[in-house]
């Protein structure tokens, strides 16, 4: 018996998934590791083949699930303290019950790819499995309000070539093929190390074609919309490098303020004079400053007083500002982004965030549960509901029709997909990632824009009170802001040059003109295909 089949047969399956743990960690932004996305389901994939007992399979595989949510959210500790503790271990027993039950399917169907079955049946299984993670995630963007952090293909954000399958088909055809090949690799595995050894199938097969039986056609299945994405996106690299021009110049101001000082009206006066002397650094050269999320809490549509600082700031510096505002409304307070025009002051139209965070800025069943007691939130942000993009007229007197995401909104596929249709020209994401502490959880958000960037073709300009500041083309490629350490956390400002595809060219990609319906529905075909066959293979009906 080889070493693998004897690993297998006799590690622990508590190991095993420690195993399939650390890979999807390791290939987590801000690790970057981001191969281990191409096979940590593996180590689960070949355990399930032993059969163990579902009671153990069960436990070990939540406890797995769990365990990975709460590091991939460890820094949500920073919120609120000492409640953000409650959200770490909270928000994955709740999100990770849906990969839970997605490795429950994995010990149902794949038991039953194996050399013994036709190839249909093993393909279908398989593309059975890789449709019902696609499903899973799709659901995880709205079920709740929503929380679609972290998608497998977002573990691929540094890899253009590989994204641009989100051009296609949305975010969830990356991750539904980075399952395929997961299970091609453990189903190459299976059929290289434990059935060629297994003498019930080498003797059903005549002795001069034994060798074909190495040939494992799912691995060649898994791999082959891999190779068409990278030979779409050489295509693409081409077509840019000979269609595209410079959009505008912006610079991008970061303030790093301390999220729970920046509230404190009596470093109000300071602050102010920071941000100023941080635009008027940068300021000469870019048609417009990007400001962070709420990067003062002076609300407007108040008393007047910060419209005028803000109007007297651009006009000063001859450059238009697009900033993250607080504004006043019936009842409560908006997040928004407004644009000031260095001639014509403040624009009369903001956009204002549309998808709230549950209880950051707002509380569900307040009026039923005595909920604000525990909760730090005094009174409910107002719902935005415009996707209309925010109008920016450039130095060259040429308008730049914007499509605003605040804070984390840009984690949601539709709502990006939403701007580009009113007519945006690009995305500017307004976030303040100073909450995610100094660790991996700015890393993680800024992928999520490199998605928006790649799934629309039209480039992404970022700024965050603290944490990734900068820009993402089109095809993918990063641009951030960083300190003369490298490092993305630091205060200061940074001039970006923005290019995309020439106006003649057009880039909205296929996911941004069609949506991802497609998917989902061939996804949801294939799942109720392999849930039929699994019941037919049972009766012994194949």
């Amino acid at each position: 018996m080889n070493f693998l089949s004897r690993f297998f047969s006799k590690a622990s399956p508590f190991f095993v998934a420690l195993l399939s743990l650390l890979l999807f960690e390791l290939a987590q932004p801000g690790i970057d590791y981001s191969a281990c996305a191409w096979f940590f389901i593996v180590p689960a994939a070949l355990a399930a083949l032993r059969k163990p007992s579902w009671g153990k399979w069960l436990f070990v595989s939540w406890l797995s699930c769990w365990a990975a949510g709460i590091v991939l959210l460890i820094w949500l500790r920073w919120l609120y303290p000492p409640l953000g503790w409650v959200a770490v271990f909270g928000l994955p027993l709740i999100y990770s019950a849906f990969y839970w039950a997605w490795f429950a399917a994995l010990r149902a169907l794949f038991p039953l790819c194996n050399g013994r079955r036709a190839l249909w049946q093993r393909v279908l299984l398989i593309l059975g499995l890789a449709g019902l993670w696609i499903l899973i995630e799709w659901v995880l963007t709205w079920i709740f309000t929503g929380f679609p952090w972290m998608p497998l293909a977002a573990t691929q954000y540094a890899f253009p070539a590989l994204l641009t399958l989100c051009g296609i088909g949305g975010q969830g055809l990356l991750g539904g093929v980075l399952v395929l090949v997961n299970l091609g690799i453990a189903r190459y595995i299976q059929r290289q190390f434990f059935e060629m050894r297994d003498r019930s199938i080498t003797d059903k097969v005549f002795p001069a074609f034994r060798h074909f039986l190495r040939v494992c056609p799912e691995i060649y299945m898994a791999l082959l919309p891999v190779f068409a994405a990278i030979g779409i996106f050489a295509f693409k690299a081409v077509d840019y490098d000979f269609h595209h021009d410079e959009k505008f110049a912006f610079a991008a101001v970061q303030t790093d303020f301390d999220p729970n000082e920046k509230w404190d009206f009596d470093l109000l006066r300071e602050h102010w004079r920071t941000i100023c002397d941080l635009t008027a650094s940068v300021s000469e050269k870019a048609d417009f400053v990007l400001w962070p999320e709420a990067a003062l809490p002076f609300p407007l549509n108040a008393d007047g007083v910060f419209e005028n600082m803000l109007k007297g700031e651009s006009s000063a510096l001859g450059t238009a500002l697009v900033a993250g505002v607080v504004v006043a409304g019936e009842g409560g307070y908006y997040n928004a982004v407004t644009a000031v025009d260095p001639r014509f002051g403040i624009s009369d139209y903001f956009v204002a965030k549309r998808h709230l965070v549950p209880f950051g800025e707002y509380v569900p069943l307040a009026d039923i549960l005595p909920l604000r007691k525990i909760v730090p939130v005094a009174s409910d942000c107002l719902r935005g509901n415009d996707f209309a993009p925010l109008p920016v007229r450039l130095k060259n007197n040429r308008v730049l029709h914007l499509g605003v995401l605040v804070c984390y909104e840009d984690v949601f596929p539709e709502l990006g997909r939403r701007c580009v249709a009113e007519g945006a020209d690009a995305l500017a994401v307004v976030t303040n990632d100073a909450w995610y502490g100094r660790e991996a959880g700015a890393y993680q958000h800024m992928a999520h824009s490199v998605m928006q960037a790649v799934s629309l073709g039209v480039p992404v300009v970022r700024c965050g009170n603290a944490g990734w500041s900068g820009w993402i083309s089109p095809l993918g490629q990063i641009f951030p802001m960083t300190d003369g350490a490298g490092s993305i956390y630091f205060r200061g400002a940074q001039l970006f040059h923005v290019s995309g595809w020439s106006d003649d060219r057009g880039g909205k990609t296929f996911f941004a003109r069609h949506g991802n319906a497609w998917l989902l529905w061939a996804a949801l075909f294939f799942v109720l295909v392999a849930a039929g066959l699994k019941i037919f293979l049972r009766r012994g009906d194949f």
